[in-house]
């Protein structure tokens, strides 16, 4: 049953069969992503939380936030490119990126996929 109503109790997430993109937003490659949580469990506030899987040689394209997004790092090696700067980013690493803010990642690993959790808010 669908409720209107955010969460009242906690509810564990299932981080097995992920959506697979091709090419998610212009980038290259797959990205394997999984909605953890969506506006409906918590309020207009979390947009989503999300756990995203940059394959290897593969890359998120170019785009504009509309929301406020934290992403951190929570395995591999990449680069990510915002408002035209390039940094390098690794686990460990929590990135930044503030509504109107136009950025990409590319996982630069051969190996591993670059994971990471994106928090993604409506501070505004």
């Amino acid at each position: 049953m669908l409720t209107t109503q955010p969460l009242t109790r906690g509810c564990v997430a299932d981080l097995s069969r992920p959506a697979i993109t091709f090419n998610q937003l212009q980038g290259t490659g797959m990205v394997f992503n999984k909605s953890l949580v969506i506006p409906l469990h918590f309020g207009k506030t979390v947009n989503s939380i999300e756990y995203v899987q940059v394959q290897p040689g593969s890359s998120v394209g170019e785009h504009v936030q509309d929301t406020d997004e934290i992403y951190f790092l929570t395995q591999g090696l990449g680069e990510l490119t915002t408002n035209g700067e390039t940094s390098v980013v690794q686990a460990g690493d929590l990135v930044l990126a503030p509504r109107f803010t136009r950025h990409t990642i590319r996982n630069t690993d051969k190996h591993k996929s670059l994971d990471f959790l994106v928090i993604d808010v409506k501070t505004r």
